[in-house]
């Protein structure tokens, strides 16, 4: 019941951002979470927002005006499969890969293993060149174990 109630909440708050509300990335993690400590959010105009896919990977990243402060989360479905709308758990699907997962990047420093769910509540892509053209998804990550450290991500996305 309590993963009911938590798909629940996750569903309602990927669904709070709105058509037209500027692209933005951000985070909250606990101490000890990795790659990433704090919270940081990017949001367009001030930073760029980006949402692609690559190889059968879903990726979305923010990175500021300098370059120099970024940060990349990359959703896959187990084995390869195409993601839509819908709540997946798994790990890091890099070391993983027979089972959906999450892959974390930030600033070069790349996440461990550890139980990750996400919820993708938007997912489009445009009928003429299948480029993501929007994107709502939060995502949780534990550092190596259900109770390890966590790591909470939303991003919202539209070209």
């Amino acid at each position: 019941m309590g993963m009911a109630v938590l798909g629940a909440v996750t569903a309602l708050v990927v669904s709070l951002a709105q058509a037209g509300d500027p692209s933005s990335l951000g985070y909250t993690a606990e101490p000890g979470a990795g790659p990433v400590s704090g919270s940081r959010t990017w949001t367009e105009p001030t930073d760029e927002v980006r949402a692609f896919e690559l190889d059968g990977v879903l990726v979305v990243d923010g990175e500021d005006s300098s370059g120099w402060d970024w940060f990349r989360v990359e959703l896959a479905g187990a084995n390869g499969a195409p993601l839509g709308v819908g709540s997946y758990t798994g790990g890091n699907f890099r070391l993983h890969p027979e089972a959906a997962g999450v892959n974390l990047i930030s600033d070069g420093l790349g996440s461990g293993d550890g139980p990750a769910e996400f919820t993708i509540g938007t997912l489009e892509r445009d009928p003429v060149t299948g480029r993501v053209s929007a994107l709502d998804v939060e995502v949780t990550v534990h550092n190596g174990s259900p109770t390890g450290p966590r790591i909470d991500i939303r991003a919202h996305y539209e070209a």
